[in-house]
């Protein structure tokens, strides 16, 4: 569309040019033209005036219209208030840019889009130091209310050894009692769960064979392992003990479900899944997910009141984890832990996550610590904008781990 601000306004002739498909306005103003008169009136003044205002404000409006187009849900960010404010300022362009690159860089937009509650950032503070055996190759770690023990999964390492699961005093670390599995078996992932009449038992995973142990835990007049025994001696045969099949290939950390008779494991991929001990056999899975972008090499889990705690492989991370969507609530950032005193570096990963819910307590540790930390967790102070992305850069799953064979 092409017009004139008005007939008589020789000297400076105003076009307008709308291009429908993009909502813009090009404004053009050219000086001089073609006239016998160049007296002008009052009225073709104010005339001219208000068809250059219009066609400057018109531009000004289609400008943003494109931008939020741009970022259709901008509205909606918690960030939008800012955009808006650098544009009313007198350094629209200059502002306007400073805030389109920090939006990408920090990840602010993506983040909108991914979750209507923003990923929380957590740090720890250290409650007390507890010993532990710098042998025990940590990989799965569990609290048991009814004993006040932890029960304890250890893998084969280092090499020549065997796995075991065992039952370890709280304050002291001593190992009171423990089994070891079959030589070809590398014990991972460990929880607790019912059984029949009152009585309970200990799930422990394997790494590479599908297979899960079964452990029955003694009843004598209502204490749990009373007589430091499980009910049997080591496994040497592979066809000893109770144990059922995974079908998932790899194990690597178990906890409980909030359904009945089901545990949750985690198997190095993205996946959490959910199996049904009683039936055994797989329910459903879901995807562990943050910003959009997979998690894998979930290690060690641990419920911990509605959500799922996971050990990510490789990472002084905790990840806090939505048990029905897979969607990752919160990162608790750990670095730092492994050297704190008590531990001094000693060991190789973290891993091994135990909460009793009794008394609301959280204890960590690593494979091979010489250390149990019980913490307190807090959030992370600063902007979310700010803390996120060095969070995630510190927590996020790594894509491949060619030292453990997954490329």
């Amino acid at each position: 569309m092409k017009g004139e601000a008005c007939g008589e306004c020789e000297p400076l002739l105003l076009t307008a040019t709308y291009a429908g498909v993009n909502d813009e306005f090009i404004g053009e103003a050219k000086n001089g033209g073609k006239g016998a008169s160049n007296q002008q009136t009052p009225l073709t003044a104010f005339c001219c005036f208000v068809a250059a205002a219009t066609t400057v404000i018109l531009s000004f409006l289609a400008c943003l219209t494109a931008l939020v187009a741009y970022f259709p849900d901008i509205s909606s960010s918690s960030s939008s208030s800012s955009l808006y404010a650098s544009l009313s300022s007198s350094r629209t362009s200059r502002r306007v840019r400073a805030f389109l690159f920090n939006w990408e860089r920090k990840g602010v937009h993506e983040a909108s889009r991914d979750s209507k509650t923003p990923v929380q950032c957590y740090t720890y503070e250290v409650l007390n130091v507890l010993p532990h055996d710098p042998n025990a190759f940590t990989e799965g770690l569990t609290y048991h209310a009814r004993s006040g023990y932890f029960y304890e999964s250890t893998g084969s390492e280092p090499e020549g050894t065997l796995s075991d699961v065992r039952k370890v005093d709280v304050e002291t670390g001593k190992v009171i009692w423990k089994r070891h599995l079959p030589k070809r078996f590398f014990g991972e992932g460990l929880t607790v769960i019912p059984r029949n009449k009152g009585k309970e038992a200990l799930v422990q995973l394997t790494w590479k064979e599908s297979r899960a142990y079964v452990h029955d835990l003694s009843e004598e007049e209502g204490e749990v392992g009373r007589d430091g025994h499980l009910g049997g001696e080591d496994l040497e045969s592979e066809s000893d003990g109770e144990f059922f099949s995974t079908s998932l290939g790899d194990g690597w950390g178990v906890t409980n479900s909030n359904l009945k008779n089901t545990i949750i494991i985690s198997n190095g991929t993205e996946h959490l899944t959910v199996f049904d001990v009683k039936e055994r056999r797989v329910l459903r899975s879901v995807k562990v997910m943050d910003g959009g972008i997979r998690q894998k090499f979930i290690n060690e889990l641990e419920k911990v009141g509605t959500e799922i705690w996971a050990n990510i492989l490789e990472r002084e991370c905790i990840a806090r984890i939505d048990e029905n969507t897979g969607e990752i609530l919160g990162w608790i950032d750990f670095t730092g832990l492994k050297n704190e005193p008590g531990n001094d570096g000693f060991g190789d990963v973290m891993n091994g996550i135990a909460y009793d819910d009794t008394h609301n307590r959280i204890y960590v540790t690593g494979k091979l610590w010489k250390s149990v930390f019980e913490v307190k967790i807090r959030k992370l102070e600063g902007k979310s904008a700010d803390v996120l992305p060095i969070t995630r850069m510190r927590c996020r799953a790594a894509k491949t781990l060619p030292n453990y064979g997954y490329e």
